[in-house]
């Protein structure tokens, strides 16, 4: 409300944010047993194929510092589904490397 009120973005360049968005979302797609659900937003839900999302956002937090919504507690999704947001480029970068390592190991 404080930026609307004062006529301030609240992103300073949306379309570059989007375009991030839409970079990320094509990295995580190729990450192997991962689905990455369509989103119009700067937030996406994925399910693993295999793997928990309790396991890996414990694994995220303490080798990585990183941290995503596990979404197990979300009606009709299970331990397979988690939620992340785009960030800046090198932290999307970052999250999508520690993912694949997670799901590689």
């Amino acid at each position: 409300k404080f930026l609307l009120k004062k006529g301030k973005p609240a992103i300073s360049n949306l379309e570059e944010y989007l375009a991030e968005t839409q970079r990320f979302r094509s990295n995580l797609r190729e990450v192997e047993g991962l689905r990455i659900f369509e989103t119009k937003t700067n937030y996406m839900l994925c399910e693993l194929e295999k793997a928990n999302a309790t396991d890996l956002k414990y694994h995220l937090i303490h080798e990585h510092g990183m941290l995503i919504r596990d979404c197990s507690n979300f009606y009709g999704l299970d331990n397979h589904f988690f939620r992340v947001s785009a960030q800046l480029p090198e932290e999307n970068d970052a999250l999508v490397a520690a993912i694949r390592d997670y799901l590689e190991a």
